[in-house]
């Protein structure tokens, strides 16, 4: 009723709000397609409209369509439009958020330097804007980021700030994810037991959620496979995860459950596993690799290769 108003009355604003909304439910159940063609109809709208902030949402929208396909390069275009835009017009609070997933891309593709500056910058944004959910977001990426340079006690002090907002403003999800980097820190800290702990309360989390187990499922079920001391709930969280990745899941679990699967294969000495996985990473990727992809490919059947 509100579109069919707003169209013949030729609101271009409120037609491009509209979409928006819609892309977004859209993007929660997972059918990226559909919301990729919506965001880019309200795109259009948004520029008919000549509003620079709805233009700028609804780039950073279909950013992060691209993004859950996992055509990283492509959402990287979208976001870097997006932050430009932002950066005119003085919208810190979408600066933040769209920094934050170009980081992302940016650490994918193993561009370190480039990756936490702009997440520095993005938490410096959001402190000073006050927006606490993309504070929280951006203390997760930076996990992400800083997990594997060591600098360990740092990403634990930024987790639990995560958790801590996740908690204040009660996102399950995002308590959820958490939980997730929390496991990955105290894992590379040598703290199996507390690792192990920290991923199953994530796990329940995620199955609490009607979108949980879409949006990060399989990179938990990947990590619980990892910590564990069971060789039958290793092989069940695998299976599972592997379930929801041919089900649909957002890009990330695609990327970092086959990063864990490998690992874990490889240290069973299941050689044929590896090249299964890192295959299957290979085929999920091959619109538009990315040199961390590439990079943990290589490394898994070059290992494999010599473990046989």
């Amino acid at each position: 009723m509100a579109e069919g108003f707003a169209k013949s009355h030729d609101l271009w604003l409120e037609l491009a709000i509209i979409n928006q909304l819609r892309g977004g439910v859209y993007f929660f159940r997972s059918d990226y397609e559909i919301c990729l063609e919506v965001s880019a109809i309200s795109l259009e709208y948004a520029r008919e409209a000549g509003s620079p902030e709805v233009e700028a949402r609804a780039l950073s929208a279909l950013g992060d369509a691209e993004y859950s396909h996992g055509r990283y390069l492509s959402a990287s275009r979208y976001f870097n439009q997006c932050i430009e835009i932002a950066r005119k017009n003085g919208f810190g609070r979408v600066i933040a958020a769209n920094l934050i997933m170009r980081a992302l891309v940016s650490w994918h593709d193993n561009n370190f330097e480039s990756a936490n500056a702009d997440s520095l910058e993005a938490i410096e944004l959001a402190v000073k804007t006050r927006h606490a959910r993309a504070e929280m977001i951006v203390l997760i990426v930076y996990v992400y980021l800083n997990q594997e340079n060591d600098d360990l006690i740092e990403c634990e002090e930024m987790a639990r700030r995560a958790l801590s907002i996740s908690r204040r403003l009660g996102s399950r999800l995002f308590e959820g994810e958490s939980l997730y980097t929390l496991s990955k820190v105290m894992f590379l800290q040598g703290n199996n037991t507390e690792a192990y702990k920290l991923a199953l309360k994530s796990l329940d989390i995620c199955r609490a959620s009607d979108s949980g187990m879409v949006y990060m499922g399989p990179l938990v079920l990947g990590q619980l496979a990892l910590v564990t001391n069971d060789p039958d709930q290793c092989h069940m969280a695998l299976m599972e995860a592997e379930a929801l990745l041919n089900g649909g899941s957002v890009s990330h679990n695609h990327f970092l459950f086959y990063e864990s699967a490998m690992e874990i294969c490889l240290r069973m000495a299941a050689w044929d596993e590896v090249d299964r996985y890192a295959q299957a990473l290979q085929d999920y990727v091959a619109a538009e690799p990315l040199r961390r992809n590439s990079f943990f490919i290589a490394r898994g059947r070059a290992l494999a290769n010599h473990g046989r």
